[in-house]
C-alpha cells in the first residue's frame, strides 16, 4: 500500500507515534518527519516531496497543531497538489477546522470507542490507497491528549440533547459565506462543547428546497424547508445585493426580496414571542466592478431603517466583516455566545 504522510504538532507526538504504530501494525505505511527524515536532508523540500508523492495525508487536529505554520504549510502543499487528506481529531481536539479543508469531514476520538474510530481510519486508508487490509484488531490503547471520562452511568437518551433550528438568510452573492456558516454550525455540532447539549440543524434553502416551476418561489422554500420565523436562531447576511422581489403567500404583501421577507417575518415573530433570535451581519469589503447600483442602494437604504436618529423603523444591533476571515471568526464567536447566553 502507498504511504501516508501524518502532519502534526511535535507537542503532541505522544498520541502521533502511538498513531504512526497503530497503523503500520495494521499494514498502513506512514511517512513521519522524526522518523523517515535522514541526518543531513534539507527538512523542507523532502517534506514537500513526501506529500506530493504521498497517498494520502493525515492531519492530527488539536489546539497545538491549529496554531502550527508548519501544519498549515502541509495542508496547502496537499490542496496544491490535489493529495487527499484525511482531517483526525484527537482527544482534546479544540471543535473546528482551518477554513481550508473545512469542507471536510473529521473522524473523531472521543465520538465512539477509539477501536471503532481507527477502524475508520482503515477504511479511510483503504478507499484512498485502493487496496484491502488483512484482518487486524489494535490491542493498545491511545494515550489521548486528555483523559477519557468515565463512565457513571448509562448514556442519556436522545431526546435529552435539545434540537437548535439554524435558518440561514442571504442574496447569491454571498454563497461563499452561506458555506461558511454551515461549516461552523456543523462544527459546533460536533465540538465537545455542545455534542450532549445540542443537536444544531442547519436550514438553507440550496440544500432542502426542490426545483419547482408554477409556484411562488418563496411557497417552494416554506414548503420543502422550514420558515425563519419557526427557527430558534436566523443568520442574515447582505452585502452587494438585496436580491429578487417576492410576495409574503399569507398576506401578498411585497418585499424586496426573500432575503428581506425571511429577515422582516422572523423579526416581527421576535417581537411578539421572544424567538428566533436573529445575527445580522453585513459584509463591507469591496464590491465587483461590475455591481448592480439599484442593488447596493436597495441595501445601504435597508441598514438606515436602523438610524432611528433618522426614523429607521427597526431596532438591534448588527455586525460587520470585511473579509471571509474575519467572517469566520465573527459568526462562530456570535453563535457560540447565543448558544451559551440564550439556550444554555
Amino acid at each position: 500500500m502507498p504511504y501516508f504522510y501524518l502532519s502534526y504538532s511535535h507537542r503532541d507526538k505522544e498520541f502521533v507515534y502511538w498513531l504512526a504504530d497503530t497503523l503500520e501494525a495494521a499494514g498502513i505505511d506512514v511517512w513521519i518527519d522524526k522518523r523517515d527524515l535522514l541526518p543531513g536532508e534539507e527538512w523542507l523540500p523532502t517534506i514537500q516531496k513526501a506529500i506530493v508523492s504521498a497517498a494520502g495525508v493525515i492531519v492530527c487536529l488539536t489546539a497545538t497543531s491549529l496554531q502550527s505554520h508548519y501544519v498549515g504549510l502541509d495542508i496547502a502543499q496537499a490542496l496544491d497538489h490535489a493529495i487527499p487528506i484525511i482531517p483526525l481529531g484527537p482527544y482534546g481536539w479544540p471543535g473546528y477546522l482551518p477554513d481550508s479543508i473545512a469542507h471536510l469531514n473529521v473522524t473523531l476520538f472521543g465520538d465512539q470507542a477509539w477501536e471503532q474510530t481507527i477502524a475508520k481510519i482503515f477504511k479511510s486508508a483503504e478507499r484512498i490507497g485502493g487496496t484491502t487490509l488483512p484482518p487486524f484488531t489494535p490491542t493498545n490503547p491511545p494515550p489521548g491528549l486528555e483523559p477519557e471520562p468515565p463512565i457513571v452511568e448509562a448514556t442519556p437518551p436522545a431526546a435529552c440533547v435539545r434540537p437548535i433550528k439554524i435558518f440561514v438568510s442571504s442574496p447569491g452573492d454571498l454563497a461563499n459565506e452561506r458555506r461558511m456558516v454551515q461549516t461552523a454550525i456543523r462544527n459546533l455540532d460536533r465540538s465537545r462543547r455542545y455534542m450532549d447539549k445540542f443537536k444544531l440543524i442547519d436550514f438553507l434553502y440550496e440544500d432542502r428546497a426542490s426545483a419547482q416551476v408554477g409556484k411562488n418561489a418563496q411557497v417552494v422554500v416554506n414548503e420543502t424547508s422550514i420558515e425563519s420565523a419557526e427557527a430558534d436562531i436566523v443568520i442574515c447576511m447582505l452585502w452587494s445585493r438585496m436580491g429578487t422581489p417576492t410576495t409574503d403567500p399569507n398576506t401578498g404583501k411585497l418585499y424586496q426580496s426573500g432575503t428581506e421577507y425571511e429577515l422582516i417575518t422572523a423579526y416581527e415573530t421576535f417581537r411578539k414571542v421572544g424567538k428566533p433570535y436573529i445575527l445580522l451581519f453585513r459584509c463591507t469589503k469591496a464590491t465587483p466592478s461590475n455591481i448592480d447600483t439599484a442593488q447596493l442602494q436597495l441595501v445601504q437604504e435597508f441598514f438606515k431603517r436602523f438610524d432611528k436618529v433618522k426614523g429607521g423603523d427597526l431596532e438591534g444591533l448588527f455586525f460587520q466583516f470585511k473579509s471571509t476571515k474575519d467572517f469566520e471568526v465573527l459568526v462562530r464567536r456570535q453563535l457560540e455566545e447565543t448558544l451559551d447566553r440564550e439556550f444554555d
